[in-house]
């Protein structure tokens, strides 16, 4: 089996096409948990616009303030589910993209 590596991870995920499978563990430094797997069938890389269009509103706090995720800073990055659901993962954690293990 080919085994690749983060940076094409990366350009798998921001190439916005549906991913039939993804798995990444869960971590919390904070609490000191995680070690879980999580499995995401079907999901790709939610753009900002895409997001704006599901609320209807430009992103903003509750303060009033457009908000920043600092995707870059964190290196995190949103997955949009098909249900439109949406969820932060660390493409660090990615263990395994449609069924390749990564590096």
């Amino acid at each position: 089996m080919v085994k690749i590596d983060l940076k094409e991870v990366m350009a798998i995920l921001r190439s916005g096409k549906w991913i039939k499978s993804l798995k990444c563990l869960t971590a919390n430094l904070n609490t000191g948990t995680g070690g879980k797997i999580i499995e995401y069938k079907n999901v790709r890389i939610a753009r900002q616009q895409l997001m704006q269009r599901r609320k209807n509103t430009p992103l903003t706090g509750h303060t009033g303030q457009i908000k920043d995720a600092q995707h870059n800073f964190h290196f995190t990055i949103n997955l949009e589910m098909r249900n439109r659901q949406i969820r932060k993962i660390h493409p660090i954690l990615i263990f395994e993209i449609n069924n390749q293990p990564v590096l």
